[in-house]
């Protein structure tokens, strides 16, 4: 994302620092996560998925506004090019939000959604890539 970045701002510092904020509590939130994965409690799973939650949306809202042609922070973004750069940050969260509803009600077979990003991510940038080819 930052490689797009000519310029910075007090807000892009700002966002970036709290983005970081989800990162560095990734390994807390992991361990308590790993640690009662399969015991079925909830409150590791919120927790993390809270976390991974937060980090998307952060990663989501940097971009909107490093892509945000107001801002003057990047040059020459194509629509094709920020909307898959959107897609992909609000990708894991969407489906980390599917888990926990999922877990709830599942939980055994709720752990096994996660595995699925990648796939999904794989689909979703052969589509945008024939559409940035395209053009």
């Amino acid at each position: 994302m930052f490689g797009f970045v000519v310029q910075y701002t007090q807000r892009l510092l700002w966002l970036n620092l709290l983005f970081l904020l989800g990162i560095v509590l990734m390994p807390f939130s992991t361990a308590f996560y790993s640690e009662y994965i399969f015991e079925y409690l909830k409150a590791p799973v919120v927790l993390y998925a809270f976390n991974i939650c937060f980090i998307g949306i952060m990663n989501y809202m940097l971009w909107k506004y490093v892509s945000n042609p107001r801002s003057n922070l990047s040059d020459n973004l194509s629509k094709a090019l920020v909307g898959y750069y959107s897609f992909r940050a609000l990708t894991v969260p969407v489906i980390f939000a599917i888990m926990v509803i999922a877990y709830l009600y599942f939980p055994q077979y709720a752990i096994f959604i996660p595995p699925f990003i990648p796939l999904i991510m794989w689909i979703v940038g052969k589509a945008y890539k024939k559409k940035l080819l395209n053009k």
